[in-house]
């Protein structure tokens, strides 16, 4: 049961140039939760997956990881700490085999190689027949499997994952949802992005919108209205 915050932002804003990308975002993941952050293209959602592991500098405003400030730690340091990123667009190694990518994953650590390479290869099976396999040889669901485990490397508290399901197909996508709530069922906490809303509120506890680099709504995913989200925010009634 979620009780003690686990994430928190205060405040944070972000800046490319002179362009204001986030604004006065402020927001708490709770331990044990698993939290969607939903919007439209372009609304900051990678931006704010990217400042809370460090990839983007905000100007203002703080982050608090199990009530320690870590905004000015080193992404290599919040890591250590206990947070991953599964980013965008996966980034994997492209000419390296899987188990090297896995292995990169564990660079920066909080626990046993193996144990963990354990854990990736019993929720991915596909990956431990694929491990001498280059990374750029994989389906696209494979390789998103293998952005997945390689985050899992680090033993992480916070998983975040930018795009889950973006470009899969359903029954890959049905495949890493129950993976995901497997590790949430068994202590991991998430703040994942989903370009599909409908999915996202399904399976989140709550649900963060943003707009134009604002969070516009919060709610528990048990009270939001899925076609007023579409309305309002998506401009759609369909998901």
């Amino acid at each position: 049961m979620a009780s003690e915050i686990m994430l928190e932002l205060n405040g944070i804003n972000v800046y490319y140039g002179k362009m204001r990308a986030l604004w006065n975002i402020s927001l708490n993941v709770k331990e044990g939760e698993m939290v969607a952050l939903i919007g439209p293209n372009g609304a900051g959602k990678t931006t704010l997956l990217n400042t809370i592991i460090g990839a983007v500098q905000h100007s203002s405003g703080l982050i608090k990881f199990q009530g320690k400030r870590i905004d000015n730690l080193e992404t290599y340091k919040r890591i250590k700490l206990g947070i991953s990123l599964v980013p965008e667009g996966r980034l994997l190694f492209p000419e390296l085999t899987v188990i090297e990518n896995l292995i990169m994953g564990s660079y920066v650590k909080r626990g046993d190689k193996n144990r963990m390479l354990n854990l990736v290869f019993s929720l991915f099976p596909i990956l431990e027949k694929r491990k001498n396999q280059i990374a750029s040889t994989l389906s696209g669901g494979e390789q998103q499997m293998l952005a997945i485990g390689r985050a899992l490397m680090s033993n992480p508290r916070l998983l975040l994952i930018d795009e889950i399901s973006l470009g899969l197909a359903p029954k890959v996508v049905d495949i890493l949802y129950k993976v995901i709530r497997e590790l949430n069922s068994s202590g991991t906490t998430i703040l994942f992005v989903d370009q599909d809303a409908g999915r996202a509120i399904e399976e989140a506890e709550r649900a963060y919108i943003l707009e134009a680099g604002r969070i516009v709504l919060e709610n528990s995913t048990n009270n939001l209205s899925k076609d007023l989200i579409l309305k309002k925010y998506f401009g759609t009634e369909e998901f």
